[in-house]
């Protein structure tokens, strides 16, 4: 009831922020993000199921490629640099 009086964007937009955040949690895995999505966009897209579905799929998509990048560039270029951050990660040996 509360879902239905917001526009599809927001829970797009919503659905991509918190998805983000839970994938930068080392201990959440991917499916209840994937679930939620897929649950939320095919009942609530105004085009109906099967479009849902694919903006679902799509959204779940680019997220986890979005989270890896960011993971990548905003934490592990930041540390990379760090003497304990390579000593830890075995740069150091041949």
């Amino acid at each position: 009831d509360v879902m239905e009086g917001l526009d599809f964007s927001i829970l797009l937009v919503v659905t991509f922020l918190i998805g983000l955040f839970m994938f930068l949690l080392p201990p959440v895995p991917g499916a209840p993000v994937y679930f939620f999505a897929g649950a939320l966009f095919t009942k609530a897209c105004p085009w109906g199921f099967w479009p849902g579905a694919l903006i679902s799929i799509s959204m779940s998509w680019f997220l986890k490629l979005a989270a890896c990048a960011m993971q990548q560039k905003c934490i592990g270029e930041r540390l990379g640099g760090n003497p304990w951050v390579q000593q830890a990660c075995g740069v150091h040996k041949p």
